[in-house]
C-alpha cells in the first residue's frame, strides 16, 4: 500500500528538486527497495525514503555529470544522453519551472512541503532548526510571489 500511493509522489518530489526524470524514478524505485529491506526499522517511512532517493538521485546526477566530464576531457564532443520519457511531460510543470529558480535549500523545504511535512518536520528529517525551516519557506515564497507578479504584469501590459 505504502509503495503504490507514496511512488508517485515521491518521484515528483525528486523532480521538485530539480532532478531529471529518468535520474528521479530510479532513486525513487530504489529507495523503495531500501525500505522494504528496512521497514522494522524505520519509524517515518515517507521522511525516510525521500531523504534516501535524495542521496542516491544526488549521487546518480554527480556520476554522469563527471562521465560527461572525462569524454569531454579526452577530446570527443559531449555524449548523447538518452531520451527522457518524463522530459515533455518535466517542461510543462510549471512548478517545476519555479522551484528551480529559488536556491536549493529554498527548493527542498518546498518540495517537503508540498509532499505534507510541518516545518517541524522538515527540521527534524534534515537536521536544520525550524526557524531556518521557516525562513526559507518565507523567502521562497516571497520569491514565488514576485515572480507571479511580474508574469502577471507582463500578461497585462
Amino acid at each position: 500500500m505504502f509503495y503504490r500511493e507514496d511512488l508517485p509522489r515521491l518521484i515528483s518530489f525528486l523532480l521538485k528538486l530539480g532532478h531529471a526524470g529518468g535520474v528521479a524514478q530510479d532513486a525513487a524505485q530504489q529507495a523503495m527497495i531500501s525500505a522494504l529491506e528496512r521497514w522494522d526499522g524505520i519509524q517515518s517511512p515517507a521522511a525516510w525514503v525521500r531523504k534516501v532517493a535524495t542521496r542516491l538521485a544526488v549521487a546518480a546526477t554527480e556520476r554522469e555529470q563527471e562521465r560527461i566530464r572525462r569524454h569531454v576531457r579526452a577530446g570527443h564532443e559531449q555524449p548523447q544522453q538518452a531520451p527522457d520519457p518524463y522530459a515533455e511531460l518535466e517542461a510543462r510543470m510549471e512548478l517545476d519551472w519555479l522551484l528551480r529558480l529559488l536556491s536549493p535549500r529554498q527548493r527542498e523545504v518546498m518540495a517537503w512541503t508540498f509532499d505534507g511535512f510541518s516545518p517541524s518536520e522538515i527540521a527534524e528529517e534534515l537536521k536544520i532548526p525550524t526557524d531556518t525551516v521557516r525562513s526559507n519557506l518565507r523567502h521562497a515564497r516571497t520569491h514565488l510571489k514576485s515572480i507571479y507578479d511580474r508574469r502577471k504584469g507582463e500578461l497585462r501590459g
